[in-house]
């Protein structure tokens, strides 16, 4: 089974709302192809579809801690460059990329970033900026030292940072987003259990244990 927008049937994904007080932005991560040498020239690593889909419906889009910039060399990621996280990561056969949702903390470079991608969103005239995953893999065996190198396998996804050229061309901020998580299941919810209290209270029998499994779960949803 893919794992695609579709089947995050308990998200729903609405134009920003600034009531939320949630700044978050649609992106792609990563797209099917070959990657980005030095140069802007095309290198000879090559990501393959099949290997995508694997990671995505084993999570490992998700949880992603986003940094401005890649750490340096032997360096290691910064908690002050942290300003954001992946959230509802998902495959999109149309685009041939992954997708996610980038829902920023609240701080000062968190914001700096924000007005970047808003600005980006806005203008047709766009720096070449986007979102570059650091990551562990298995490239496949190749039989001619020329052949490209095939992702065979992504073991483990530690960041996906947004940087200057990253090597995924197709990885950008698509959309500002404003995010609400399981709001239909909540409402739902919410319907079923007052109707249970409705019943209750015209059966006289406030104090049966369906009585108080409803308001608890009332309660809750509307905590």
């Amino acid at each position: 089974m893919i794992l695609t927008k579709e089947k995050l049937s308990n998200i729903q994904v609405m134009k920003l709302d600034s009531s939320t007080g949630i700044r978050a932005f649609l992106a792609s991560l990563v797209t099917m192809g070959f990657l980005r040498s030095w140069g802007g020239r095309q290198s000879n690593r090559y990501i393959p579809k099949d290997t995508l889909v694997a990671a995505v419906n084993d999570g490992k889009f998700d949880n992603l801690a986003v940094f401005v910039d890649h750490a340096g060399l032997f360096e290691y990621p910064k908690v002050e460059r942290l300003v954001a996280v992946t959230k509802d990561s998902y495959w999109d056969d149309e685009d041939n990329n992954v997708k996610a949702t980038i829902e920023f903390y609240s701080r000062p470079l968190a914001d700096a970033m924000i007005n970047i991608f808003d600005g980006m969103l806005e203008n047709e005239n766009k720096p070449d900026v986007g979102f570059s995953l650091v990551f562990w893999g298995r490239y496949a065996d190749r039989e001619e030292i020329d052949d490209p190198l095939v992702l065979a396998e992504i073991s483990h996804i530690e960041s996906a940072d947004i940087v200057f050229e990253p090597a995924s061309e197709g990885a950008r901020v698509l959309e500002a987003l404003s995010v609400h998580y399981g709001i239909q299941k909540q409402l739902e919810s919410e319907k079923t259990n007052t109707k249970m209290i409705d019943d209750d209270h015209t059966n006289n029998s406030p104090n049966s244990p369906e009585f108080g499994l409803a308001m608890v779960g009332k309660d809750t949803s509307l905590a």
